[in-house]
């Protein structure tokens, strides 16, 4: 399979394609932990702001070495971006303890 996957590569182009794939991986389970501990902040819109430009470097890099599975991780990337952006949207917004303060200090006003 890895014969299929790399035969129109040299080697170094290989090892460029490697290190991208496991960068992308470490990525991929920042992200995921990211999203289970989701907090509504600007780190979340520079997530999002990064799997969209992950993703378009894979779709590029997929469409200048012939690679499926780059054009696969681009794809996988965007839509992760998009799935955070959707689920942000509609996201309850579930008061904090500095929220909960400010909103018993306006009570008593």
């Amino acid at each position: 399979m890895t014969d299929f996957l790399f035969a129109k590569m040299s080697i170094s182009d290989t090892a460029w394609v490697v290190v991208a794939v496991l960068c992308s991986l470490f990525f991929a389970v920042a992200l995921i932990f990211n999203l289970a501990e989701y907090v509504q902040s600007v780190s979340g819109s520079i997530r999002r702001i990064v799997a969209g430009l992950v993703g378009i470097v894979f779709l590029l890099a997929g469409y200048y070495f012939l690679s499926g599975v780059l054009n696969l991780l681009g794809i996988v990337f965007l839509a992760l971006g998009f799935v955070d952006a959707f689920f942000a949207t509609f996201r309850k917004k579930v008061p904090t303890e500095k929220n909960k303060k400010q909103i018993e200090g306006m009570k008593f006003r």
